[in-house]
């Protein structure tokens, strides 16, 4: 059996016994080190988010909406046809909070719309 091994003299003058050792402490140094590793390491990267906080709204009537858009068309008005993404929330108190996740990175243009007769509309005076 040790005729055929590359390492036939490593083999030859090292008992069984000691051989057995080095493996073990090989094995279990490999072990540990993989049970050492922080858990952080192995997760998967966070998907980049974009959080939206808008404070101070003149007042609680209707909705507030956040659209996220990746180009010009129909920026702002058009936001619930031709954004890629929009969010609408009540509004707590004066404020409101956005979060969009699972955002690829790129550039973009963000509408808030303070839609106080709830048409869906950006209305202008």
């Amino acid at each position: 059996m040790l005729n055929n091994l590359p390492f036939k003299s490593f083999f030859q003058r090292t008992g069984q016994s000691e051989i057995s050792r080095i493996f073990q402490k090989l094995f279990f140094g490999v072990a540990l080190s993989f049970i050492l590793l922080p858990s952080n390491g192995l997760a998967q990267a966070e998907c980049p988010a974009i959080n939206v906080k808008i404070q101070n709204i003149d007042n609680n009537t209707g909705v507030i909406a956040c659209a996220i858009f990746e180009s010009p068309e129909g920026f702002p008005n058009k936001f619930l046809k031709f954004a890629s993404k929009v969010m609408i929330t009540q509004i707590k108190g004066k404020d409101a909070s956005f979060q969009f996740s699972d955002i690829k990175p790129g550039k973009y243009a963000i509408a808030v719309i303070h839609d106080e007769n709830h048409n869906g509309e950006l209305d202008t005076n």
